[in-house]
């Protein structure tokens, strides 16, 4: 169990809260024995997945709220989820920017770059709630129902492209060395 070796003064250095995760995720590893279940503690219990899913249900918030406002105030569904996700990407962006994934891009094109490749997925995404919801309304005619299972799986399916692509060491490191080749390609 190395990989899982507890280090007092990085804890230490922590808010609370992280020490808080830290303390339960080791306490989970101890008595999960399994490998593979000792991988998803590790992976699921954790500073990035806490804030993510607090600021997820923020979004999720806006998100409902805004259309469930829109709805009542007389517009068409369709329309009110076009509009309460615009408002929900603007929130997700600036919270899993700073808060979640701590993105390091700087510079006005390449925030704008990453915003809009964050913006493409919740495009997807909008659009499978909005086939969600037009087939609700030929069929079961609960708009809120079926927002709420647009919201769970846009939630899952955000999370999954921002960690894979959009907010990834990865991409940064690439990023990074594409640069100090232009760079020195120049000199």
């Amino acid at each position: 169990m190395e990989r899982h070796h507890i280090n007092k003064q990085y804890i230490a250095e922590k808010s609370h809260l992280v020490r808080w995760i830290i303390k339960l995720r080791f306490f989970l590893l101890r008595h999960f024995k399994n490998k593979k279940i000792q991988t998803l503690i590790w992976g699921l219990i954790s500073y990035e997945m806490i804030l993510y899913m607090a600021f997820g249900a923020g979004t999720a918030i806006i998100d409902f709220a805004t259309f469930a406002g829109l709805q009542m105030a007389g517009m068409y569904p369709l329309v009110a989820n076009i509009i309460s996700t615009i408002c929900a990407i603007v929130f997700a962006y600036i919270t899993n920017r700073i808060w979640v994934f701590r993105s390091k891009v700087k510079g006005v094109k390449n925030v704008l770059l990453e915003f809009l490749a964050f913006s493409e997925v919740r495009v997807f995404t909008l659009v499978m709630t909005e086939f969600i919801l037009l087939i609700d309304h030929y069929t079961l005619r609960m708009p809120k129902t079926a927002k709420f299972i647009g919201l769970v799986l846009t939630v899952i399916l955000n999370y999954v492209f921002s960690k894979l692509f959009i907010f990834s060491d990865k991409k940064n490191k690439k990023n990074k060395r594409r640069k100090q080749n232009n760079e020195s390609e120049k000199a």
